[in-house]
């Protein structure tokens, strides 16, 4: 008869003969983890990674005080201080986050904020209540009181999807765009940064002030 705890002990040379520090889950794409501390549950399976954590996966790095995921998953769960840097420099920040390593998505989950630079290096800020990356952070769809902040123009609404490559943003859910004095009311917006378009689909509503030149005034 096997002795009760061999499986045990099994398991536990197994971890000793991986680096605590640096684990290495997958040959073919792998995701990198190093952190303080970290336990494998013999039940569950799942592995719980605590302190300092630092994930890599195709130039994309979460940072994080604990990450946990079952090998052979495809998503990893991130909590506590959690900061996503996808591999063009777009940086996310919030409570909580889900990692799907296959399809690079990332959902996080209160108090999420993106910051990224386009071409013109001028950066765009959303801050929202939950936040979803797709390709690393090409596309990111933000939900519950959205704001964006880029230069001298913010806008608050329900939804906003951001597109990286097209530095264009939609926006739904009443959205209102101010910018400096001028304000926009309408149902849908979307607006091209680069062209400094922006187009309305319907139920347009514009407050505009006009700015006075120095000839006038004399």
């Amino acid at each position: 008869m096997r002795p009760a705890g061999l499986f045990s002990i099994t398991l536990l040379i197994f971890a000793l003969s991986l680096s605590s520090q640096n684990m290495q889950v997958s040959d073919k794409d792998p995701v990198l983890i190093n952190s303080d501390s970290w336990t494998a549950n013999n039940k569950t399976q799942v592995m719980t990674y605590s302190g300092n954590v630092v994930v890599t996966h195709s130039g994309n790095t979460i940072y994080a005080q604990k990450v946990s995921f079952k090998p052979g998953d495809d998503v990893l769960s991130a909590e506590m201080d959690v900061k996503f840097i996808d591999h063009k420099g777009t940086t996310v920040t919030g409570d909580k986050a889900k990692y799907g390593k296959s399809k690079m998505e990332l959902e996080i989950n209160g108090n999420s904020y993106l910051e990224t630079v386009g071409t013109e290096r001028i950066t765009t800020r959303v801050r929202s209540d939950t936040m979803k990356l797709e390709n690393g952070a090409g596309t990111a769809s933000a939900a519950g009181s959205v704001r964006v902040e880029r230069g001298d123009m913010t806008v608050k609404c329900g939804k906003a999807q951001l597109f990286q490559a097209e530095e264009k943003v939609f926006l739904e859910g009443s959205p209102v765009v101010k910018k400096q004095d001028d304000e926009f009311h309408g149902d849908n917006f979307t607006i091209y940064f680069k062209k400094r378009l922006l187009i309305a689909d319907s139920g347009v509503r514009a407050r505009f002030y006009v700015k006075s030149t120095e000839a006038e005034k004399k």
